[in-house]
């Protein structure tokens, strides 16, 4: 197993950065992290997402961060933006107070969307998994 660290400290905004994971890809963790390369040009990212990890394991892809924007709001974005790169909703899971779970699919792929709401800040979380060759 060939492990590479490398820690970046971005003006104070320490990144830290693992590539080499075996051959699953490799993940960042951070704070105000750059969109990964390679992340699918078709998921938007929040505007203004303050990401704090992303990673690609086999065929799949996450991303995780914090905005100062409601759940609700968050979920709008989501619901409409999808919608305009293609996406069909797969359904939302209920999921208790301040949290919502909302699903996509297109052609072999799914992208979940979790949103947990928090005092000061909204934690979101995407994933998406390419279910076919």
């Amino acid at each position: 197993l060939d492990i590479d660290v490398e820690i970046d400290d971005r003006g104070g905004d320490e990144q830290v950065v693992i590539r080499g994971l075996g051959h699953s890809g490799g993940t960042q963790v951070g704070r105000n992290l750059d969109v990964p390369d390679d992340f699918p040009e078709d998921v938007p990212v929040y505007p203004g997402l303050n990401i704090h990890a992303a990673g690609k394991a086999g065929p799949g892809y996450s991303l995780q961060g914090q905005s100062a924007d409601a759940v609700d709001e968050i979920a709008r974005f989501y619901e409409q933006q999808m919608a305009e790169q293609g996406w069909q909703p797969g359904g939302e899971t209920a999921a208790g107070p301040g949290m919502r779970m909302l699903r996509f699919t297109q052609e072999q792929r799914t992208a979940g969307v979790t949103l947990i709401g928090g005092d000061t800040a909204t934690t979101v979380q995407l994933s998406i998994v390419s279910l076919g060759g």
